[in-house]
């Protein structure tokens, strides 16, 4: 289980909860089911984000920017291949980060990424801060971990009304 809370300044604009279920960090299926049912399934390089109170559905392929995303940091067994990794013993803290290069090539490109992964006693991610370019902050708290549970196929499978409008993603 999740909670996910937004701040673009000291209050939460939005608190989200929700469940996620994964096989894989390209195989999962992410669901909020407060305030709003949304599902985000992701299969391989593809995506379907199902947003029922706008009735749309968006399906793409994750791209090189989807190394950014939150989950696949959560699931990735090669960050310290990928971004500068530093653990804080005393906080049990993962600091991620990783930079864009300038377009002249140096190394003292601009910050694209900045998480904090905090471990709990099992050590797995029970909360997770998220630093965004635009200055928001997103605070993620994960809880209620069921391991090795059996996942049926049809978890995967997104039934969506019809009327839905479906947006695809230019690849």
């Amino acid at each position: 289980h999740f909670v996910q809370q937004v701040y673009t300044d000291e209050e939460a604009d939005l608190k989200e909860t929700g469940e996620i279920l994964f096989e894989c960090d390209h195989r999962l299926k992410w669901t909020y089911l407060e305030p709003d049912f949304k599902i985000f399934l992701l299969e391989g390089d593809n995506y379907r984000f199902y947003d029922e109170d706008n009735e749309q559905l968006l399906i793409g392929k994750v791209k090189d920017r989807g190394r950014q995303w939150v989950w696949l940091l959560l699931f990735s067994d090669g960050l310290t291949r990928d971004y500068q990794v530093t653990w804080d013993e005393h906080r049990r803290a993962l600091h991620i980060k990783n930079r864009v290069p300038t377009p002249a090539g140096d190394d003292t490109g601009t910050d694209t990424l900045d998480i904090e992964i905090e471990i709990n006693d099992s050590f797995l991610p029970e909360k997770v801060l998220q630093g965004d370019p635009s200055g928001a902050r997103i605070i993620y708290f994960f809880r209620d971990y069921k391991p090795k549970i059996e996942i049926s196929p049809e978890t995967f499978r997104l039934k969506v009304p019809e009327e839905v409008e479906i947006i695809r993603e230019e690849t």
